[in-house]
Parts: C-alpha cells; sequence; structure tokens
C-alpha cells in the first residue's frame, strides 16, 4: 500500500471522530488541534484494526504513534508491507 492509499484510508476515519470544521492534515496534532479525546482514539484504533486488518495491542499503545496522521501512517505502513 502506497502513502496516499493509506492516507486516504486513514482520513476518513480520523473525520468521523473529529469535529466538521476541523483542518484535517497529516501533520494534525489529533489531541492537541483536532480535540480528539481518549474515547474517540479508541474508536479510531478499533477501526484502523478493521480497516487495515491489523491487531493494536497494549504494547503497541505504548509507543509514539499517536500524536499525529502521520505517525499513526507510519505504523499502519511499518506493519502491513507494501503488498497490502
Amino acid at each position: 500500500m502506497d502513502r496516499d492509499s493509506c492516507w486516504a484510508r486513514l482520513r476518513g476515519i480520523i473525520e468521523k471522530r473529529c469535529p466538521k470544521d476541523a483542518a484535517l492534515t497529516p501533520s494534525s496534532l489529533l489531541f492537541d488541534e483536532l480535540g480528539i479525546d481518549s474515547i474517540d482514539m479508541m474508536g479510531i484504533i478499533i477501526d484502523v484494526e478493521k480497516e487495515f486488518g491489523l491487531k493494536i495491542g497494549g504494547q503497541d499503545l505504548a509507543e509514539d504513534w499517536l500524536g499525529t496522521p502521520a505517525k499513526l501512517m507510519d505504523f499502519i505502513l511499518a506493519r502491513t508491507g507494501p503488498a497490502a
């Protein structure tokens, strides 16, 4: 999967959880700029698992990939590989 395809899919997931007028970009701060709270983030994680066929465990949540969509894309792409 390429980065553009990943972003298109991820953007749809995140847009469901943030205010309609939010300016969502890959570098947006999920919590500070977009108003995502912990409940929203859990929903995003569940949707990412379903959309990309991933299993995200407790150890994964301790990593520093929850801050921006770009970091989340890096996480997804590292786990799905180029053929997903």
